[in-house]
């Protein structure tokens, strides 16, 4: 079975389709109004939905063999936008909603919650509300991360944070990382952005951001997964202009293993050891921009 989720009056309307995946062939759809969660699990498609105004969030449970409901979590005002905002893990559905409580100033109307649902038949089993720093505007990309250790990590804005799958308590929460750094003036560093460029690379996390400000660095950083400490920081100049990368091509994708941690910018490719950040070797591919990367 392939699950394809497809708008229609202008992006107004999300329906979701379940094909045969060896004809193509509509098994059955289900309307989605203008929700984006999709995820699959041992027979159980979740989505979320919400009436036409796009407005009081339900988490609905269906059943991948036809498509009928087994269950449904109104989640209120809590907002369900990107797939990685659930996780499914055995027997439990992690959920992380975004809620806007009016009114909205200064993003002070902000916050988030971690709600962990029996998977089968959507018992609330604990909620939790998160941390959100209101000096930084969450960036799109926040969402569910891993399962490690018994412990839910989640991408916060511009924390990543650590909770005990058993009752939601919080273990851990990195820097932040739209602060600048301690003893530099704001003049010098605007902020930091994170955009899809995080990644587990044996027991750690490896992250990748761009500083913006009189000049522009590529800071690759590592966090351990069982405290959220910086293990080692390594900065990088980034050329703009006269055969360096574009401003509309800046971008960063990192992804790691047991042993390195690989990172991209431009055309820049670069291999550091996992324990201290030492460069094991730096390419140029000479063709502005990024595209993938993967490590085998």
């Amino acid at each position: 079975m392939l699950l394809a989720r497809l708008a229609n009056n202008e992006g107004e309307t999300n329906v979701l389709f379940a094909l045969r995946a060896t004809t193509g062939s509509i098994l059955w759809h289900y309307e989605m109004n203008g929700q984006y969660l999709m995820i699959a699990s041992h027979g159980i498609v979740y989505i979320g939905t919400s009436d036409a105004h796009g407005n009081n969030s339900i988490l609905r449970a269906l059943r991948s063999a036809d498509g009928k409901e087994l269950w449904s979590y109104n989640t209120g005002q809590h907002s369900l936008t990107d797939p990685e905002t659930a996780l499914v893990v055995g027997d439990v559905l992690y959920l992380q909603s975004s809620v806007f409580g009016e009114p909205v100033i200064n993003n002070t109307g902000f916050f988030q919650s971690l709600t962990a649902l029996n998977a089968t038949t959507g018992k609330v089993l604990w909620s939790k509300p998160l941390l959100t720093n209101v000096l930084t505007v969450p960036n799109n990309n926040q969402g569910l991360l891993l399962w490690d250790n018994n412990q839910v990590i989640l991408h916060i804005g511009y924390h990543f944070c650590a909770y005990s799958s058993s009752d939601g308590s919080q273990l851990w929460c990195s820097h932040d990382f739209g602060q600048p750094p301690p003893n530099v003036s704001s003049n010098t560093v605007i902020g930091s952005v994170i955009p899809d460029s995080y990644a587990v690379a044996g027991q750690t996390l490896a992250t990748i951001g761009i500083s913006f400000g009189k000049t522009l660095q590529l800071k690759v950083e590592t966090l351990s997964l069982k405290t959220g400490k910086v293990l080692w920081t390594r900065t990088l100049a980034v050329l703009i202009g006269s055969g360096g990368v574009g401003v509309g091509q800046i971008g960063a994708l990192i992804r790691g293993d047991s042993s390195s941690v690989y990172a991209v910018i431009g055309d820049d490719t670069y291999a550091f050891h996992m324990s201290n950040g030492q460069i094991l070797w730096h390419t140029r591919s000479g063709a502005a921009g990024i595209t993938e990367l993967a490590v085998g």
